[in-house]
């Protein structure tokens, strides 16, 4: 047991720490200790590492809101037509992450970029298309999306920008706007 007149040298030499006795400056030996401090370089690339992480994941939400009026859980994607880099066509991109809400909630998309922005840069229509589905089949539209989209029987609510802008952003299903 050491007294307090004894003072205790360490010095850190990889996972082992050299110890010194003042009073015994012959008996120098060394004891493994587990080091659970980071170093200076260790948490500069940790802190730039998070940084990154944070600063990359720029998604929020969208001033879109959609209320669901029906007694379903529903799901719902929301795309734009956009030019097909190869050809002349325009094809159907997702806009935002999937949404799913249970009945007489409301939601509003997460999104990177806002959508009135996408559909002013991108769109081919200037049209906003929703699809809503049942929850339960979410995973079957992600195996049969091209199928369901291009189908005639798909019930997408088509908007434009104007329309959107006259129901302040926010859509209510069911709705009269099914084409």
């Amino acid at each position: 047991m050491r007294t307090a007149l004894q003072t205790l040298y360490l010095v850190h030499i990889s996972e082992q720490v050299l110890v010194a006795d003042e009073h015994q400056m012959g008996e120098i030996h060394f004891q493994p200790i587990k080091t659970t401090h980071l170093n200076n370089i260790d948490m500069k690339k940790t802190f730039f590492f998070l940084l990154l992480i944070f600063s990359g994941c720029s998604y929020h939400k969208d001033k879109l809101v959609i209320k669901n009026n029906s007694k379903e859980d529903i799901s719902y994607e929301i795309f734009i037509k956009t030019k097909n880099e190869i050809g002349e066509d325009c094809i159907y991109k997702i806009v935002s992450a999937p949404g799913g809400f249970n009945f007489l909630h409301e939601s509003s998309p997460i999104v990177r970029n806002y959508l009135s922005d996408e559909m002013d840069e991108f769109s081919c229509d200037s049209i906003l298309y929703l699809y809503i589905y049942d929850k339960a089949d979410k995973e079957n539209f992600y195996k049969n999306m091209d199928s369901i989209i291009y189908s005639k029987n798909a019930k997408f609510y088509k908007y434009s920008k104007k329309e959107l802008d006259s129901m302040n952003w926010i859509i209510s299903y069911p709705s009269s706007y099914a084409h």
